[in-house]
């Protein structure tokens, strides 16, 4: 993951609206990740991350959690980012989100989505 999408990231699990799903990725300390399962019949790790963790937002299939809570956080169920020449693109009310990365651009419109709910 870049610094950028390290700091969003962290963002995200500070925010009183995040909740951790089954199947993010979630970067361990000593470099090593995991991958969230929070239902006991799940055939993976059953483990919640604990304090510090934060969500992979490299990941596929963080992203596509991502992509679902934001789609429920809009009440948008054809949400969709967009990208052109390598670069994400999407709209929040009146503004504007480009990013690297379609996980950067996930994780802004989520944290604008929740400040709107404050």
């Amino acid at each position: 993951m870049t610094d950028e999408e390290t700091k969003l990231a962290r963002e995200l699990t500070a925010a009183k609206q995040w909740e951790w799903r089954d199947g993010m990725l979630a970067p361990h300390p000593d470099f090593r990740s995991f991958r969230v399962c929070l239902d006991v019949d799940c055939l993976s790790w059953t483990v919640e991350p604990n304090a510090g963790a934060y969500p992979d937002l490299s990941d596929p299939a963080t992203k596509g959690v991502l992509l679902e809570m934001v789609r429920e956080a809009l009440k948008d169920p054809a949400y969709s980012p967009h990208t052109v020449a390598g670069r994400w693109f999407t709209r929040h009310a009146s503004n504007a989100i480009e990013c690297q990365s379609e996980g950067a651009t996930l994780a802004l419109v989520l944290l604008a989505a929740w400040g709107d709910d404050d």
